[in-house]
């Protein structure tokens, strides 16, 4: 059974402390070269802003050293850094735990008592491991994650901004739908939380009864939308509806186009695939220009580009022949040649 009562010897959450993230750190800091520098922590809350400043000294091959003030006490001590090389390529660095007694290899230090040490040192917990029957708080920084990838201002229910430069349309709708659909479960869960807090007379006794199988609902939504980690079940959903909403004309892609091998384009062109090898070292098939340098993929539109290479290379024009009329065949003057060369009979 899930408990809905407090409880008041609940561990310290990691959302209430400051904390270093290695990840963020290393974008923004050089670590293979020694320099000064300080990092300044920037809060919102309902008094304001508060910020929060540390110094750091970058030692390439020792760490980074600390140095800043809590509780009206001075700290000054070295962390040690350890760096990875993941099978993609680049290098990841990760902060070693300053407690002697622990030395964890973790990527978050936060700071308490004094100290930034790891969440099992500090006895940390995260806050939705906290939640019980109350999703407001977990749906209320999924959204903020999403305002914050969007680059918008304000609260959950102010408006989201357009999209933002260099943020491709797809990637801009999956955060719309997403968006949308946080917000209906917000709105479910703020009902199930206030009339569990608040019994109304005037909404009956049938209501109340319901109000379980609503919130066994919601969980069974939220642990949906958790599982729907790229969006992909969202943005097929709530995708036109969020365009709708925010005002955005563009059609929304619901399935990304099909990408094929070499040998699948050749096959489905109806070509030999040692035709189809020969046509792509002389450039006249380029692969879809993708994010990875793992195996090449094609789209499907190429087949019928590759059955006219095959044609006007049957009829005796060299490559050279052929990459001339590629290039020209769009040129004005040459409308003719758009499908098949002048050369070929029956262009």
């Amino acid at each position: 059974m899930r408990g809905s009562w407090y409880r008041w010897n609940k561990k310290d959450t990691t959302e209430d402390r400051l904390n270093l993230d290695m990840h963020r750190f290393s974008e923004l800091v050089d670590l293979t070269s020694t320099r000064l520098g300080s990092w300044i922590w920037t809060r919102s809350n309902h008094f304001g802003e508060s910020k929060s400043t540390i110094g750091y000294t970058v030692l390439p091959g020792r760490g980074v050293k600390l140095k800043y003030t809590a509780n009206e006490k001075d700290y000054e001590y070295l962390v040690r850094i350890s760096a990875t090389q993941p099978n993609y390529g680049g290098v990841r660095y990760w902060w070693i735990c300053p407690n002697t007694n622990c030395n964890r290899r973790v990527r978050i230090l936060y700071l308490h008592n004094g100290y930034f040490l790891c969440r099992h040192c500090q006895n940390l917990t995260y806050k939705s491991s906290q939640a019980g029957d109350d999703l407001t708080d977990c749906i209320m920084g999924k959204m903020y994650a999403i305002r914050r990838k969007l680059e918008a201002n304000g609260g959950i229910f102010d408006p989201l901004p357009d999209k933002p430069k260099g943020m491709q349309n797809r990637t801009y709708f999956r955060l719309l739908a997403q968006y949308r659909k946080l917000s209906e479960l917000q709105n479910m869960a703020l009902s199930v939380h206030l009339h569990k807090s608040i019994r109304l007379d005037s909404l009956g006794d049938d209501f109340y009864e319901m109000l379980p199988k609503v919130a066994d609902n919601l969980h069974k939504d939220w642990k949906e939308y958790k599982k729907d980690k790229k969006g992909e079940q969202v943005l097929r959903e709530f995708g036109g509806q969020a365009a709708r909403l925010y005002g955005d004309d563009h059609e929304i892609e619901q399935e990304p186009p099909p990408r094929y091998t070499l040998g699948e384009i050749a096959s489905l062109a109806g070509v030999p695939y040692a035709f189809a090898q020969e046509a792509q070292r002389e450039g006249l098939i380029r692969e879809d220009a993708g994010r990875t340098k793992r195996r090449k993929r094609y789209r499907e539109r190429l087949k019928s580009w590759l059955g006219k290479l095959h044609k006007v290379r049957a009829a005796g024009m060299t490559w050279e022949e052929i990459r001339a009329w590629s290039q020209r065949r769009w040129q004005p003057g040459h409308e003719h040649e758009q499908f098949l060369p002048s050369s070929i009979p029956g262009s």
